[in-house]
């Protein structure tokens, strides 16, 4: 779905794909931009986390769920926090073909 043009949220979720740096690279950006990430999900969302937590970004992630979910739609704890809040989901995940 794309939201129309006006539409705010509260937070955005991500998840994240195998390449670590390619995601830690998009939610410093997220970051940078001051966006709220709600949670970061994905295989390597431990390994992102312990680098943000070391990053000048580490008071922005204070309340986020990182969690290493391959999938995230089977987990209730990550259910519960896309389904109860005015979420964007950012796919995070790079493809090369």
């Amino acid at each position: 779905m794309i939201p129309s043009l006006g539409t705010s949220f509260e937070g955005c979720y991500v998840l994240i794909g195998d390449d670590a740096k390619f995601a830690t690279d998009c939610v410093e950006i997220l970051l940078s931009l001051n966006v709220k990430i709600v949670a970061i999900v994905g295989s390597t969302a431990p390994t992102v986390e312990s680098y943000l937590k070391k990053s000048e970004h580490s008071s922005k992630i204070g309340d986020t769920l990182f969690d290493s979910s391959t999938r995230p739609w089977d987990e209730p704890n990550v259910m519960s926090i896309t389904s109860e809040n005015a979420l964007l989901g950012i796919n995070g995940v790079l493809s090369i073909y």
